[in-house]
């Protein structure tokens, strides 16, 4: 499994050249195209890939086939980026309007700090932090402009989602279940929050607490086959 993990992602890694793509290609052809290509897949990997075999001109090192459809898993990420990006604009001004402090928090945000494509990298949802305060207010703010509530009661107690259109947004009013932290940390965060022109975000400590505490422990909770460190990637 680790193997898998390795040839994954040494050649995204920052300073990478052409010999770390080379040997993970030699991998890939010992473990078999297909069984990589869903490992990649299945961990959102493919853009990256892709965009790393043709900026070192390495693409003859695997299939076609294979080519193509990290091809393809760039061109779908790269369309769900642009939805998430014009579904951003809209929540940030609709609770600008309602004056809710809020910020961008997890893969939305991050990806936007660290990539200089951040359309590579997929996000499932738009993640925003909130006051609990605000909890009701913003929920309303963002169902009077088409968003449809979609609470459950695994994790009611400090988040729910809402959907429009294809975006999915979960509201957090706490960064994990209460009492999961010795102290409430939802308003000590927003007070670190940042204009980043497109959208509000923590700042950089903030942001680096936030990133090392939660996907670790959701890793550890639900045994994710991602690696804690690949969010970084």
């Amino acid at each position: 499994m680790y193997l898998l993990h390795r040839t994954a992602l040494s050649p995204l890694l920052p300073g990478t050249d052409n010999e770390a793509v080379t040997q993970s290609c030699r991998q890939i052809q010992l473990s078999g195209e297909r069984k990589f290509m869903n490992f990649l897949l299945s961990n959102d990997l493919g853009p990256l890939w892709y965009t790393t075999l043709t900026k070192t001109d390495q693409t003859h090192l695997v299939s076609d086939n294979f080519l193509q459809q990290l091809r393809d898993s760039c061109r779908a990420t790269t369309a769900i980026y642009l939805l998430q990006q014009q579904a951003l604009a809209n929540i940030n001004s609709h609770l600008e309007a309602a004056s809710i402090p809020h910020a961008v928090i997890k893969g939305a945000h991050v990806r936007e700090l660290i990539y200089s494509e951040p359309a590579l990298r997929y996000a499932c949802d738009i993640d925003i932090l909130i006051p609990k305060s605000e909890q009701i207010n913003a929920i309303r703010t963002l169902v009077s402009t088409g968003y449809e509530f979609k609470p459950t009661k695994e994790n009611i107690s400090h988040e729910a989602t809402l959907y429009k259109k294809g975006a999915s947004i979960d509201l957090h009013w706490d960064i994990l279940r209460t009492g999961r932290t010795r102290v409430p940390m939802t308003d000590e965060l927003l007070s670190t929050r940042k204009d980043f022109s497109t959208h509000w975000g923590l700042d950089n400590v903030a942001t680096l607490y936030l990133m090392l505490v939660h996907p670790v422990l959701l890793s550890m909770q639900h045994h994710l086959i991602t690696p804690w460190y690949a969010y970084w990637i």
